[in-house]
């Protein structure tokens, strides 16, 4: 009997250590089996970031791609994607894509009533292209009122079309309470502005915030009745007049952020130009302008000349032969600029910088770049000797500066100043009991502590040895993305 219960003894063990193996073999097959639901749809969306993306957005309604293709791999996979409504909450309808045959708007109309039916009530991100002059909403009787069906949960709404097809979207104006972004791209004929009325789809859609503009010149304060003054983002990347863009900040009265980068026409261009005088344009909210424009130094002038921007904390612009438009700006602002980040391409820069930097005393992030590899090594080294040693008496020029960007410049300073002011800075100042610390000779008193510096790849197989002794004094250098 002994033997027998030492025989079951074993004989069950090894019935254990053959479930184990048999366990370990199937995780080792299909290793996402074993995974919780929770960690299985953060995988899902990862498949269908790029997808769900609100700036890259794909044809949607393909069921053969994401999410369509990992609804079907097993049956739990299928169960936890037509749950998971994220997945299914952004849809990109392009015309191009969809033949204008009857049978393809019926499969194309199937495809996209499941994935409004798999949404939800989850707010969606839309984008409808037609590369057509005005046949959305036509031709396409079957896909449109079905998207539009939906429109009280639009939370984006990219829309790039002939002005012509707007008519088809005047039945949604009054059910846009979601809709917190639009970025338009509307094409004109030939008569350009002279054939546009004025839109009011958005007239009612008392969440929206942010306004971003494409490709035309479609004046976008003249053809659409928008709330302007709830809006606090507004990017632009088409071409336009400058005074397109001071009438939108005269009207966003609650505007914080401002983002242009594109072509500047000359005011008789593009429709008649809006007549400011000699009205200067206060916006107290705005702290954060990125002006990358293409454009001569009169018309950049022009444009700045009529701004005050009291709030102002962040500027990022390409700098233009002379400084003159941003001084001028500081000086009529009165602003504490904090966050410098200049592209340039000018001789010049050097001795620009200087005098952009004697009316920033409050700076603590300063960001330098060339504009494009074409544009050659920016000379910055009787800049950067200025900031390590001041001409102009004891004046410390940015005595606030945490921060210094050199990584996207075409390396042109002399590595041995670079370096010296880095030390310098590093060691900034230190307050103990209300007295300032002074043993080390490169404190310099009233000088921050540079805390992060980013410099271009070359400088840390050169300089490895050095760098590493800054970091061990707790400097974060950054030498590579």
């Amino acid at each position: 009997m002994r033997h027998l219960q030492a025989q079951l003894v074993l004989a069950e063990k090894q019935r254990q250590e053959v479930i184990g193996m048999n366990q370990d073999f199937k995780s080792l097959t299909s290793p996402i089996r074993r995974l919780p639901d929770d960690s299985l749809r953060e995988i899902l969306l990862a498949c269908c970031r790029t997808w769900a993306d609100d700036h890259a957005l794909v044809y949607s309604i393909n069921m053969r791609g994401n999410p369509w293709l990992l609804s079907q791999v097993c049956s739990r996979w299928r169960n936890i994607a037509l749950s998971f409504q994220k997945i299914w909450a952004c849809f990109r309808i392009d015309m191009q894509q969809i033949s204008p045959s009857r049978m393809a708007q019926q499969r194309a109309s199937f495809a996209l009533g499941q994935q409004i039916r798999r949404a939800g009530r989850h707010q969606l991100t839309i984008s409808i292209c037609d590369p057509d002059e005005g046949r959305l909403g036509s031709s396409y009787d079957l896909i449109l009122p079905l998207l539009l069906s939906t429109c009280s949960q639009w939370r984006y709404l990219e829309l790039k079309c002939h002005t012509r097809a707007l008519v088809h979207f005047a039945p949604i104006r009054s059910f846009l309470e979601s809709l917190e972004t639009i970025h338009l791209s509307i094409r004109t004929g030939a008569r350009g502005d002279q054939e546009i009325t004025t839109c009011n789809i958005f007239e009612f859609a008392h969440k929206l915030r942010r306004i971003s503009l494409g490709s035309g010149r479609k004046d976008i304060v003249r053809s659409f009745t928008i709330p302007w003054s709830q809006i606090t983002e507004y990017k632009e990347g088409g071409k336009r007049r400058g005074s397109h863009h001071l009438e939108v900040l005269r009207r966003a009265t609650a505007i914080t952020d401002v983002r242009i980068n594109s072509t500047l026409l000359p005011e008789a261009e593009s429709g008649p130009p809006y007549t400011l005088g000699g009205q200067t344009i206060r916006v107290p909210t705005l702290r954060n302008l990125r002006a990358r424009l293409k454009l001569n130094d009169s018309h950049f002038q022009a444009m700045f000349d009529k701004l005050e921007l009291p709030g102002l904390r962040i500027l990022s612009t390409a700098l233009p032969p002379k400084a003159d438009p941003f001084i001028s700006l500081i000086d009529r602002s009165q602003c504490h600029l904090t966050t410098l980040l200049i592209t340039a391409n000018t001789p010049e820069i050097g001795t620009e910088l200087l005098r952009l930097c004697k009316v920033t005393p409050h700076l603590r992030v300063l960001c330098i770049a060339s504009d494009g590899e074409e544009s050659g090594p920016i000379p910055i080294s009787d800049f950067l000797v200025e900031l390590l040693h001041p001409v102009d008496g004891d004046t410390l020029l940015l005595p606030t500066l945490m921060c210094l960007n050199l990584m996207q410049l075409n390396w042109s300073p002399r590595d041995n100043v670079i370096l010296q002011l880095i030390e310098s800075r590093a060691g900034g100042w230190v307050e103990v009991d209300g007295e300032v610390n002074t043993d080390s000779s490169v404190i310099r008193e009233g000088m921050a502590q540079l805390k992060k510096t980013l410099l271009p790849l070359s400088f840390e197989i050169a300089y490895k040895e050095k760098l590493d002794e800054l970091r061990s004094q707790g400097l974060k250098i950054i030498t590579q993305r």
